[in-house]
């Protein structure tokens, strides 16, 4: 059975550099990729996170994906729950305050080991 990697997305975050980093590290480990969006965003923007997550997705058909959208709990309570299905979690260092502390508390909650993709 193949390893999980979840990539956890918080707010209205940019995601390529993100899921670049997934999926490389999905490729390696033989792994399939777990997208979780949580924290506040708009309409546009979770259909921006559904499409940029569809074309990693044709890239690499080899890799099973699965997208969810979870905007009404809280990010980091979110994500936290969701790295308990995987064995590691990735999410992105932000420049914005409060969602480097949200990044921080995820990373201190994580059930599985976590990997900060650095802020551009």
């Amino acid at each position: 059975m193949p390893g999980l990697i979840v990539a956890g997305v918080i707010g209205a975050a940019r995601v390529d550099d993100l899921l670049r980093r997934v999926f490389a590290e999905a490729l390696r480990r033989g792994a399939d990729v777990s997208v979780v969006a949580a924290g506040p965003a708009s309409t546009r923007q979770d259909r921006r996170v559904r499409d940029v997550v569809h074309r990693w997705e044709e890239q690499y058909p080899a890799i099973d994906v699965s997208l969810t959208v979870s905007r009404e709990v809280d990010a980091v309570i979110t994500l936290a729950a969701a790295s308990r299905d995987g064995d590691l979690l990735v999410v992105r260092q932000s420049n914005d305050a409060r969602t480097a502390a949200m990044v921080d508390e995820v990373a201190r909650l994580a059930h599985s080991d976590i990997l900060i993709v650095d802020r551009p």
